[in-house]
Order: structure tokens, then sequence, then C-alpha cells
């Protein structure tokens, strides 16, 4: 899912190497891992993977285009939230 700036830097958190990085977009792939368990239940395991595209403005460093960035939790949880929300319901 393609992110704009705003919402890239709302999800992940640059890492030291990141941090003058001019942002301009960035994406995110959201990966939901279902197992059925004993008795009815299920195990969800949601992961975010991050990539943001901008420009370093340090002059030393080594010029790229993108950057693999960590998730702060935040995707997941919404995700998270809707899953339980939808079978609340239907249960």
């Amino acid at each position: 899912m393609a992110l704009t700036k705003d919402d890239l830097l709302g999800y992940a958190k640059p890492d030291a190497g990141a941090e003058k990085v001019q942002w301009r977009s960035g994406k995110v792939v959201v990966l939901v891992k279902t197992a059925d368990l004993n008795d009815g239940y299920a195990r969800t395991i949601v992961s975010a993977h991050f990539e943001g595209f901008g420009e370093s403005d340090d002059a030393f460093a080594v010029q790229r285009s993108s950057w693999t960035l960590k998730s702060n939790g935040k995707l997941e949880a919404i995700v998270i939230n809707g899953l339980q929300a939808h079978y609340r319901a239907a249960h």
C-alpha cells in the first residue's frame, strides 16, 4: 500500500541513519497470519514492513533513494482493532 509522507512518519520510526532524510512517501506491506488452535480459537499475527523514499540532507552519507523503516506498532494496532471489532460483532 502506498503511503504519504505523513502516514509513513505516523506508522514507522526512522533509525539513527535516516534522521536527516527529507521524506517524500513510502510503502507498506501488511502481513496477517492466522492459525487454528484448540476449542475454536485462532491465533492471528499482524506485522507491517515499511520502506520510505526521500533524499538525505547529509552530504557525507551514501546517497540512496529508499530506506527500510521499523514499525512503531500503530498500523498493526489499527488492523488488530478492526479484526477484534468484526469478530466481536459476529459472535
